[in-house]
C-alpha cells in the first residue's frame, strides 16, 4: 500500500481562538475548501458552499469524504474507508496570537498522494477563510507557510523537476532482529475510541488493540491495495492473551462537536494516556508500526487515533 506523509506549515495573520482538540475544526475547513473548489459546488460569495453534486467522478471532495456507495458488499465495506488520516497540532492552546506558527499533516492512502497539490490550494483557501471563532466579527486567517512531503519542501508548481510528491510503498516488515522487546509502551497522541461489544471502553488489553490493529490493516489494505495481507488473523489474536498490561495511566476524554449536517453537538472523545505492555512482542511489531503510520480506531479523518510505540 501506498502511504505518503504531507505537513501543512501555517502561520496566523491575527489573534485566533481555537479549540483545545482541533482535528474536527481543521477536517470541517478542509472540507469547505475542497467543495468550494468544485465548480458544481462553490458559491461565488466565498462562504460555505451548497451541498456537494452527485459524486462526480472528479471531485476531490467526494473522492477523500464522500466516496459513492458501491452495491458489492464488501465494496461496500471497504469503500467506507476514507484515504487520509488527519494529524491535528498537538499544542492544545485555545488562544494563538498573530504571528504565531501551527502544523497539521495528513496521511494519504493509496492513490491519494496525486491530490497533494490541490490539497495545497484547499489549505489556502483556509487560511484566506479563517479558522476558529470570530474576534471582532473576523475568523484568523493564515498563511501557508510551506507544504513538506514526507518530510522534504515540496514546491507549489506541479511537476517542478525534483519535486513531485513520490509515495512510499508501506509493507507489514518482520523485525529486523530476533532480539525483539519484551516490553512496549503505547502512547495515545491522540483521543482513541474504543468500542467492544459495542460499548465505549475505557481500557485496552493487548488482545482489542490486536483486534482493532488488524481490523485497521485489513480494511485498508483491501481498499488500497486490492488485497488482505496473508496473516493469521485467529492465531495473532489467540495468542495476544500472552502480552499483559503491567501498567496504564489511561482516562476518557469527552469533547463537544457540533455537526453542521445533524445540526447538533455528536459524542467526539476517546482514550487519553499511555499502556505498558509485557509479552513475546515480536510477530506484533509489524502491525504496531503499521498503525503508528495509519492511526487507529474511528474517526481518524478527524485526528483520532493517532497512537506511537515505544520499545523499551
Amino acid at each position: 500500500m501506498h502511504l505518503t506523509s504531507l505537513e501543512f506549515d501555517c502561520r496566523f495573520q491575527r489573534d485566533a481562538l481555537l479549540p483545545s482538540f482541533k482535528g474536527s475544526l481543521l477536517r470541517g475547513a478542509l472540507g469547505r475548501a475542497l467543495r468550494a473548489g468544485c465548480a458544481d459546488c462553490a458559491r461565488d460569495s466565498g462562504q460555505a458552499p451548497t451541498p456537494p453534486c452527485p459524486h462526480e467522478p472528479g471531485c476531490l471532495y467526494s473522492r477523500l469524504f464522500e466516496p459513492p456507495p458501491l452495491q458489492d458488499p464488501m465494496a461496500r465495506r471497504n469503500a467506507a474507508v476514507r484515504p487520509f488520516a488527519l494529524r491535528p497540532p498537538g499544542d492544545p492552546r485555545e488562544v494563538w496570537k498573530a504571528g504565531e506558527r501551527f502544523t497539521f499533516g495528513l496521511q494519504l492512502f493509496g492513490d491519494s498522494w496525486d491530490a497533494a497539490f490541490d490539497l495545497a490550494e484547499a489549505v489556502e483557501t483556509m487560511g484566506r477563510w479563517g479558522l476558529g471563532q470570530r474576534l471582532q466579527g473576523v475568523r484568523a486567517g493564515f498563511t501557508l507557510l510551506e507544504v513538506r512531503c514526507e518530510g522534504r519542501p515540496m514546491t507549489r508548481t506541479q511537476g517542478a523537476a525534483g519535486d513531485r510528491v513520490r509515495p512510499r510503498p508501506w509493507t507489514l516488515q518482520a523485525p529486523r532482529s530476533e532480539n525483539s522487546p519484551q516490553r512496549v509502551r503505547l502512547e495515545l497522541v491522540t483521543p482513541l475510541r474504543v468500542k467492544r461489544r459495542g460499548r465505549l471502553a475505557s481500557e485496552l488489553p493487548f488482545q482489542e488493540l490486536t483486534r482493532m490493529a488488524l481490523r485497521r490493516i485489513s480494511s485498508l489494505c483491501t481498499a488500497f491495495d486490492g488485497a488482505e495481507p496473508d496473516l493469521d488473523y485467529r492465531g495473532l489474536i489467540a495468542r495476544a492473551e500472552e502480552v499483559r498490561s503491567v501498567d496504564e495511566s489511561l482516562r476518557w476524554r469527552e469533547q463537544p462537536r457540533y455537526s453542521g449536517r445533524q445540526q447538533r453537538e455528536t459524542s467526539f472523545g476517546g482514550l487519553e494516556g499511555w499502556v505498558l505492555y509485557e509479552g513475546p512482542l515480536a510477530k506484533y511489531l509489524p502491525l504496531l508500526r503499521f498503525v503508528e503510520e495509519t492511526h487507529l480506531g474511528k474517526q481518524t479523518t478527524f485526528g483520532l487515533g493517532q497512537v506511537r510505540f515505544l520499545e523499551l
